[in-house]
């Protein structure tokens, strides 16, 4: 039995990209993902428990890097070998079964159905979803589509040889499938089918699947590289996020330029930290919850925003630092024991979680 067989028995996908030599994951990942996924939650309850959270500099440095790590990551895991048609059918089926499969099961059968939601007419909901995909679990939409960019890429890259002309092909492809979701954008809207939120983190999620790509020069390079990036990293970050409000900032070039080069450098900056202190992490289990990052994004979505009624006070007060306090131990402790339950259960870890095991 070979090793990619093996491991889809032991219920992981194979992605030689997160494995080290003997078959085990990359631990360095695992706590880079651990990380963003816990501020993700931490900045998901600072939205749902104070009042000033929009305009909070904690809440701003957060919400630079959370959604545009975790594109950089799903991009770099993206890559792979395609040769063949038959091998990228393999890889989209996943992507639905991974993606597209938790993403409609949350919001039909949670929000629309359980909820009441559009009163619980799923037609109507999901009309209202292809109009506005942040009315769901936006994140894996657009992870799925992204997905399906890539998967043409690896398969254009698969069928030539040098880099040049990899290159080449790879830019022709996204071009062909950027202009499609353009010319959707000037028939409908910008927020059709998420269209917005792909062209944007398509950004991260292309520059995560590049790096994958390019990681032997990477690797190549000298401590004193890494060290110098990290430092003009931590200062273009902190002169971004201290001077502008990344949130409210409006969406045009300006804008768009600014988020994504704090997104670049804040990430570079917790992966550099990460790195350095991986050890650490994992002592305090990071490394495991960077295993279940998918689960936890899509699960607390449901219960993090417990205390959004009485959210009346700012973040800098008693009053505001209790209410984060409790809202973060109950959003913790419902999330685990809905996603043990929803994991013990076959059917529900599928359609939730797009795990058959």
């Amino acid at each position: 039995m070979n090793k990619e067989k093996a491991l889809e028995n032991q219920g992981l996908e194979f992605r030689e990209d997160i494995l080290i030599g003997g078959g085990q994951r990359n631990k360095v990942l695992d706590c880079y993902k651990g990380m963003l996924i816990v501020l993700v939650v931490l900045g998901h309850i600072f939205e749902y428990s104070v009042s000033d959270w929009s305009h909070n500099i904690l809440q701003n440095m957060i919400w630079a890097v959370q959604m545009p790590g975790f594109m950089l990551a799903s991009g770099y895991f993206s890559f792979r070998e395609v040769e063949s048609g038959k091998k990228l059918r393999t890889g989209y089926r996943k992507s639905v079964e991974r993606y597209l499969l938790p993403f409609l099961s949350w919001y039909v059968l949670v929000s629309v159905l359980l909820l009441g939601d559009y009163e619980r007419n799923v037609l109507k909901g999901l009309s209202n979803l292809a109009c506005r995909v942040d009315g769901g679990l936006w994140f894996i939409w657009v992870v799925f589509v992204l997905s399906l960019i890539t998967g043409l890429c690896n398969l254009v890259r698969g069928k030539l040889i040098g880099f040049v002309k990899q290159l080449t092909a790879v830019a022709i492809t996204v071009g062909v499938c950027y202009g499609v979701l353009l010319v959707l954008v000037r028939l409908t809207s910008v927020k059709f089918l998420g269209i917005k939120f792909i062209l944007y983190y398509g950004l991260f999620y292309g520059l995560g699947w590049f790096i994958r790509w390019t990681q032997i020069f990477w690797e190549k390079q000298k401590p004193f590289f890494y060290d110098t990036l990290v430092f003009i990293c931590i200062c273009v970050f902190a002169a971004i996020t201290f001077n502008v409000n990344l949130y409210l900032i409006d969406d045009n070039l300006a804008g768009i330029t600014l988020r994504f080069i704090a997104g670049a450098t804040g990430n570079y900056v917790i992966y550099y930290v990460v790195k350095k202190m991986v050890s650490q992490l994992q002592k305090v289990k990071i490394e495991w919850i960077g295993m279940y990052t998918l689960e936890i994004y899509v699960t607390h979505m449901y219960t993090n925003h417990l205390f959004s009624k009485v959210a009346n006070n700012a973040f800098f007060t008693v009053l505001g630092f209790t209410t984060i306090t409790v809202s973060l131990i109950c959003t913790t402790v419902l999330t685990g024991i809905t996603i043990v339950i929803l994991k013990s259960i076959p059917a529900t870890n599928y359609l939730f979680y797009g795990k058959r095991r």
